[in-house]
């Protein structure tokens, strides 16, 4: 039930299209077109149409992690692997900021380090796994998306588990963070998982 009237709603909270129709005949026309320029030109509404038609069924059939993951023999459950991969790939970034952190000693006096303070989440989807390695790490992550509907879902279910003040999505291109985050501070760190295959052009 909670499946039905969550897809009842859905199809205001399109981004793409008014209709979902409408929207699956956009996504055809776009992903069938040959040329490479018109598809680095329109690659927005490319992704944006198809996390519109995919991201409630990632949800309830996927997780809201939506990435791939190896399971092992004890894990008992797709979630307690997918925290483990995130919890690896966050492990990364705590070591990392800790070597910064003893790079800028210059007296080769010991130094100490919480970890990382806040994190970009580079294609976030629905921020499954920014809530995950929010709480791993005990830090703030910012998480962007091209999808508004992913933003409002992802933000809804921050609020639900209490992380709305740690985690936060944002509507934006990641190919323009400079951009997006010019009157902000730095980052400590950032992270993408299975996100940058929908980049237009890898250089």
């Amino acid at each position: 039930w909670k499946l039905f009237t969550q897809f009842q709603s859905h199809e205001t909270k399109l981004t793409s299209s008014e209709k979902v129709d409408t929207s699956i005949t956009e996504y055809n026309a776009l992903h069938a077109k040959t040329s490479n320029a018109n598809k680095l030109r329109e690659y927005k509404s490319l992704v944006n149409a198809y996390y519109d038609l995919s991201t409630i069924f990632y949800e309830w059939g996927w997780s809201s992690c939506f990435h791939f993951t190896t399971p092992w023999k004890h894990e008992g459950s797709f979630m307690e692997s997918c925290r483990r991969h995130e919890y690896y790939l966050a492990s990364f970034l705590q070591t990392n900021m800790y070597e910064v952190n003893n790079n800028k000693n210059k007296n080769n006096t010991a130094t100490t380090t919480s970890g990382p303070k806040r994190i970009l989440d580079v294609g976030c989807g629905i921020g499954g796994p920014a809530r995950n390695i929010s709480m791993f790490l005990q830090c703030h992550i910012t998480g962007v998306t091209l999808n508004s509907y992913q933003v409002a879902r992802g933000n809804y279910l921050c609020a639900l588990q209490g992380l709305a003040n740690v985690v936060k999505l944002l509507v934006g291109d990641f190919m323009e963070l400079t951009t997006l985050f010019k009157d902000e501070p730095k980052f400590d760190g950032a992270y993408a998982i299975e996100a940058t295959c929908h980049e237009p052009k890898f250089d």
